[in-house]
């Protein structure tokens, strides 16, 4: 079986928020996932295949295995193997290219192991379901779920967050292609999570604002006829993030790809085709460009569907 990865692409820490709107997208970038039958008695193993080299449960203590513990206390165990590879959300060095790896691993064992361990398969709600709860326990209770929902749901998902968050496909037929790029450095994202909560316990006027108007663009964005419109908007929530960057500590100040040129008119309502960015994600690790030229390589495509059996 195939899962899909997620982008956030607005949203950024609102998403946190009971009611926090985001909106996310899946590139067709896979992780697979295998399951191998063996002989009764043979016990459960589960292989992850990473960017940095492979990882095996029982023995991991890692995301892996903790999510493994968890889907053990659900369905019970099986005899054989699953084999997750999550190669292509990681850089040939290893880093990883912020797609959400451990959502995209979560659902994926969420839905193989009630088939492994001889269940039927299970919908794409309960799957949804199980693998939100699932990726916040073994992430130590936190995580919106955004990336867990856009992984099983595939395209463009509007995503609601809260203790049972919401997600629905919407269709956005007229927004350009995407090009991904690294920003100067990493960001933790559990670090910049923490600076956002640290700054909205001692400004809890101004993180009201900035919910109210990120949800604003959000919905506004959605809503737009096409991408003229949506990319007053984009550019409207590029400058709301840096502002929140500001003052969390956590810049989202990000530049263009080096080999994109960009003059002053590049955010004039004359010329509304020219190229537009904008950070993505926590912090400033990750860039989004569009539109994008659909030949370059690091041009994302959006899948039309997140789980697919095969």
């Amino acid at each position: 079986m195939w899962i899909l990865k997620s982008l956030l692409l607005l949203g950024e820490y609102a998403v946190l928020e009971p009611g926090g709107v985001g909106l996310a997208v899946a590139p067709d970038v896979a992780t697979t996932a295998v399951f191998t039958p063996a002989p009764r008695g043979y016990g459960s193993v589960v292989r992850g295949v990473l960017g940095s080299g492979t990882v095996a449960w029982p023995g991991d203590a890692g995301i892996l295995g903790r999510v493994a513990d968890a889907l053990t206390g659900v369905y019970g165990r099986f005899d054989g193997e699953i084999e997750i590879d999550t190669r292509a959300l990681f850089e040939p060095d290893g880093r990883k290219r912020g797609l959400g790896s451990s959502a995209a691993m979560t659902v994926a064992l969420t839905a193989v192991w009630p088939v492994a361990a001889g269940r039927p398969r299970t919908n794409a709600a309960d799957i949804l379901r199980h693998a939100v709860e699932i990726h916040r326990l073994a992430q130590g209770g936190t995580g919106s779920g955004y990336d867990v929902a856009t992984s099983a749901l595939g395209g463009h998902v509007l995503f609601t967050g809260g203790r049972e968050p919401t997600a629905s496909r919407v269709d956005l037929p007229w927004l350009p292609p995407m090009r991904l790029f690294p920003g100067a450095s990493a960001v933790a994202t559990r670090a910049a999570v923490s600076a956002y909560r640290e700054w909205r316990r001692e400004s809890p006027g101004a993180a009201q604002r900035f919910l109210a108007r990120s949800n604003e663009l959000v919905r506004e964005f959605v809503g737009a006829a096409g991408w003229a419109a949506a990319r007053r908007v984009f550019d409207a929530h590029r400058t709301l993030g840096i502002e929140l960057g500001d003052a969390i500590g956590v810049s989202a100040r990000i530049g263009p790809p080096e080999d994109v040129q960009r003059s002053d008119a590049a955010l004039s309502d004359a010329d509304p085709l020219d190229v537009t960015w904008k950070a993505v994600g926590a912090g400033s690790e990750l860039g989004v460009l569009l539109p994008a030229d659909s030949r370059d390589p690091h041009t994302i495509a959006v899948s039309p569907e997140g789980i697919r059996w095969g």
